[in-house]
């Protein structure tokens, strides 16, 4: 009887030690069996938020001539960046879709930053896969919750206009059916990141996207809808 009560812990203990083998506190991700480490997360952060603080130091000192743009970034947004590119890569393969251009030129002027940097790097081989995979969606109006995210991602990167209401911006994201089909391949990424481990220190996916507006081309991260229920299994 105690040999029949020891299999299973037996059992769970091997399930434990498996699960610590993909739950290491120095790995940021795990994209099967590649290892995305925290410190090489870390390492992109510190370097684009250093050339971000350098540059806003130079506008409030009032330097001559054209500024650069300022540029600033998260963790979670660099993890997002490596991780659903490696989804995409998947889904433009099982859909028979060309990857996109690649537009260093203009993320170059986007962020000011030279082609080889890692950042920019990041941002490039996301987009040329991402970037069809939301084109592959139809477009169609946002919904109210969709929308209010949209808005909370314009507003954490500071480009909502002072003296605009919260239900006047909804309603006017809602106007825009490019929105619709960035939402919908949200879903799309989200269900396909199935069997893809973070560590839970980043918390949820953001979808980064580069929208135009009237202050120019403006980089956003846009959180996804229930971080929940994002099939995305944790370190």
């Amino acid at each position: 009887m105690r040999a029949h009560r020891l299999a299973p812990l037996a059992v769970l203990a091997l399930l434990a030690a498996l699960a610590g083998c993909r739950s290491s506190p120095a790995v940021a991700a795990y994209l099967g069996d590649r290892a995305i480490t925290v410190a090489e997360v870390d390492e992109v952060v510190r370097a684009v938020n250093a050339v971000g603080d350098e540059r806003w130091a130079a506008r409030r000192a009032g330097g001559p001539g054209p500024q650069p743009p300022l540029v600033h970034t998260t963790a979670a947004e660099v993890v997002s960046l490596i991780v659903l590119r490696h989804v995409g890569e998947r889904l433009l393969t099982e859909r028979g879709l060309p990857a996109a251009p690649r537009s260093s030129d203009v993320f170059a002027a986007i962020f000011g930053l030279p082609p080889s940097d890692p950042y920019l790097r990041l941002w490039l081989d996301y987009w040329q896969v991402v970037q069809p995979i939301v084109a592959a969606h139809p477009e169609r109006p946002p919904t109210d919750e969709e929308a209010g995210r949209f808005l909370d991602a314009l507003v954490d990167a500071g480009q909502v206009p002072d003296g605009v209401g919260h239900d006047e911006m909804i309603a006017d994201l809602k106007r825009y059916p490019a929105f619709g089909a960035a939402a919908s391949a949200q879903q799309t990424l989200a269900a396909a990141a199935s069997g893809v481990t973070i560590n839970p220190r980043y918390g949820g996916l953001v979808l980064p996207a580069i929208l135009s507006l009237p202050s120019g081309l403006v980089p956003i991260d846009i959180a996804f809808p229930d971080d929940g229920k994002v099939p995305v299994e944790e370190a």
